[in-house]
């Protein structure tokens, strides 16, 4: 929760809140938006043991905003958090009467390939540490495991963060970090992990997009993210209306610019 507003009337941010990450997120935006509606922002499951369910954290968040009472106004999300908005909405349909409006900040679903990403950027971080050998051993295993299962997000979750795991271990040692900050560093990404596998499920279950309530997209002029990875006609076909920035991806929730338009929007 960032902030309550002066009503009881709330905008719920989707996204994946991690320290240090180079994209400002809702953290950046709440002061921003002022205090017209509060701004409350999913808490991302850090339960690392069992299974991957999206089902779980998206009927998780859902009780907690039933039990709330809090009306709420609109649902915004950013980036990956976009597949997890078509089972939210649907969520608070069938206990508040009212649509809340859907801003999806550079939308994107994520896929394999995602992961796999994600991964080489983990890795890089490790690369000073590691000597030439090591680091293309594990650039190459990161390529492998995608080749093994680049059609199952899933699977490559669970064999990623075991190989992320024992090449942390190794630059934690050489740096000379303390095992409890560096157990954190591991800890946070494997969650980051399985919350993209959590919105990969999550997306597939709920289906085609509904015609009658086609969200609204703002998106950046970064072309690797958001919908500038996709077609115009692809865009028509997801979206209700597409509003467009001069502002790269990592700063959009952090520019009065686009809070202002947001605002617009939910009001």
């Amino acid at each position: 929760m960032y902030s309550d507003g002066k009503s009881d009337s709330i905008v719920i941010g989707i996204d994946f809140p991690i320290t240090g990450r180079g994209e400002a997120g809702f953290v950046d935006l709440a002061p921003l938006i002022g205090d017209t509606f509060g701004l409350w922002e999913t808490m991302p499951s850090m339960d690392l043991t069992g299974e991957v369910s999206g089902a779980a954290y998206v009927a998780d968040w859902l009780a907690e905003l039933k039990r709330s009472g809090k009306h709420i106004r609109g649902i915004l999300s950013f980036c990956a958090g976009a597949a997890f908005v078509p089972a939210v909405a649907r969520g608070i349909r069938q206990w508040q009467q009212e649509v809340p409006t859907v801003i999806l900040v550079d939308p994107e679903i994520p896929v394999p390939m995602t992961l796999h990403m994600q991964f080489q950027r983990a890795l890089e971080r490790f690369a000073p540490l590691l000597s030439e050998a090591e680091r293309q051993s594990a650039f190459g295993t990161a390529d492998r495991l995608y080749q093994e299962n680049s059609h199952d997000i899933t699977a490559l979750q669970a064999a990623i963060s075991k190989v992320f795991q024992e090449i942390g271990h190794i630059g934690f040692e050489r740096a000379g970090i303390d095992p409890r900050h560096g157990a954190e560093l591991l800890v946070a990404f494997d969650a980051f992990a399985r919350y993209l596998v959590a919105g990969a499920q999550v997306r597939a279950a709920a289906g085609p997009v509904d015609e009658e309530r086609k969200p609204i997209a703002i998106s950046s002029n970064t072309p690797t993210n958001g919908l500038n990875l996709v077609s115009e006609e692809q865009r028509a076909a997801l979206v209700a209306k597409e509003i467009r920035f001069e502002i790269p991806h990592a700063t959009l929730l952090s520019s009065p610019e686009v809070a202002r338009t947001i605002v617009e929007l939910l009001s």
